[in-house]
């Protein structure tokens, strides 16, 4: 499975349980740890839960693929689901705005996403 196809899964995922500002970051050629970032806001832990869920579900039905581990679900501000050449962060409102992803990535082209 091409590491783009994963992504954009995932950012399928998310937005199906409601999640907002998605963005596909491609790393490819600026990163040696991945090649792309899904970045993803939530409203609080509920909804979090839901989109962890459901990117777990779609990626492993599509994909065939789990995560090598998922970090930071027991908090809810920030989770990261680390697929390799996929990262799933999936944030609160104040956290995604404290620690500014887009921004530190800045070089980063955005994938651009036709999410329905």
């Amino acid at each position: 499975m091409e590491s783009r196809e994963t992504a954009l899964i995932a950012a399928q995922a998310a937005f199906d349980k409601k999640a907002e500002d998605i963005v596909v970051l491609d790393l490819m050629g600026l990163s040696d740890v991945t090649d792309y970032f899904v970045v993803a806001t939530v409203a609080n832990n509920r909804q979090a839960d839901a989109v962890i869920d459901e990117i777990e579900d779609l990626v492993y039905e599509k994909c065939s693929e789990k995560p090598f581990s998922v970090e930071g679900r027991a908090q809810g501000t920030w989770t990261l689901m680390d697929y390799g050449h996929v990262i799933v962060h999936v944030f609160t409102p104040e956290t995604r705005d404290h620690y500014r992803l887009e921004s530190l990535w800045g070089d980063a082209p955005r994938v651009e996403l036709d999410l329905a």
